[in-house]
Formats: structure tokens, C-alpha cells, sequence
């Protein structure tokens, strides 16, 4: 009886590794099927800005098999020229016919009083060019926080339930590549 009970046992514990294995992708899987998990170095194109041609602004970004995503730009820090400084940005994406989408949300504060104006929603369309590199663009969205003073951060509407109230950002369609960062 024990053995039996063992046999199953050890049956069922090959069978979910098993199944493991052939559900996840190893990194050489998602390398080779255009998978977007990883780390990405973000290089957004900085002329539709008005800046010289061949600057970006750097970022970093995390794209997660559980299809969230993480991403920090260097204009978080609020350094000139920008007036503002960001969370990280936080949120979702999911494959489309030519790559992936990624929508995602972050708070915004005025750099010199901390004083938070409003949430700023990302949106990036991408598709692959290569296997370690992703080229699109980037559409921004703001819903400022509006309400009396003294304290705005408290009348920040909930981004999800007013999402059809954000306003686009200047400029539109702003191009951005991403290129995926190797272990080697």
C-alpha cells in the first residue's frame, strides 16, 4: 500500500514538473519566439521635443511573464529640463498582431513643490525588429488632479473608473526603441 501511494505520488509530482517545463518558456524560447520578457534599455526619441536630432532620453523597463510591466526614464528625477518629477511607471501589456502593447499609469508631482498635479497614462505600441529589439512609438495621456486647495493629491480621481477622461499629451506618436539586455 505504501508503495503504491509513493508510485502516485512521485507520478504526480513528474507530471506538474513536466507540465511546468512545457508551459513556460526558457529564456532561449522566449529569445527565439520574439517573447518580450526581460529587462529592455529605452532610448525615447528626443526631436519630437524640439531637442537635436540623435538625442533620447534613456529608461529602463521590465516587461514580466505575468504580463505587467515596470519603467523608469531619466526624466523621473525632475533634472532640467524638466519642471516635473514621475513615479515609476506601472502597468500591463498583451501581444497584438505585430508585437505587443503596453499601457501603463504613473503619478506626476511639480519638481519644485512636490505637489502632485496629476496621473499620466503611457501607452506604447511595439513590434519586434530582431529577436533583441523592439521599435515603436509612445502616446501620453494626463488627468490632472483637480479640486480645493490646500492639498490637490487628495482630489485625484481614480484613473481606472475616469478613464475616459484623460487628455493627450504633446507631442503624439513620439518613437522609441527598446533593446533587450543580455546576460552575456
Amino acid at each position: 500500500m505504501k508503495r503504491t501511494h509513493s508510485r502516485s505520488t512521485l507520478t504526480l509530482l513528474a507530471v506538474v514538473i513536466l507540465a511546468g517545463v512545457t508551459i513556460a518558456p526558457t529564456n532561449a524560447d522566449a529569445r527565439n519566439r520574439h517573447y518580450p520578457f526581460g529587462t529592455w534599455y529605452v532610448a525615447l526619441d528626443a526631436g519630437p521635443f524640439g531637442l537635436p536630432p540623435g538625442l533620447s532620453l534613456p529608461g529602463i523597463m521590465s516587461i514580466h511573464l505575468d504580463r505587467t510591466a515596470v519603467l523608469v526614464d531619466g526624466g523621473d528625477f525632475g533634472g532640467l529640463p524638466f519642471a516635473t518629477r514621475d513615479s515609476a511607471q506601472l502597468g500591463s501589456w498583451r501581444f497584438t498582431r505585430n508585437g505587443i502593447r503596453v499601457v501603463m499609469l504613473f503619478l506626476q508631482a511639480d519638481a519644485a513643490t512636490g505637489d502632485v498635479l496629476g496621473w499620466q497614462r503611457v501607452h506604447l505600441s511595439l513590434r519586434h525588429r530582431g529577436r533583441d529589439t523592439l521599435v515603436g512609438d509612445v502616446n501620453v495621456f494626463e488627468l490632472k488632479c483637480e479640486g480645493p486647495a490646500p492639498f490637490p493629491i487628495f482630489n485625484c480621481a481614480d484613473p481606472i473608473e475616469n478613464a475616459d477622461r484623460f487628455e493627450p499629451a504633446s507631442p503624439p506618436d513620439v518613437p522609441v526603441t527598446l533593446r533587450r539586455l543580455s546576460a552575456r
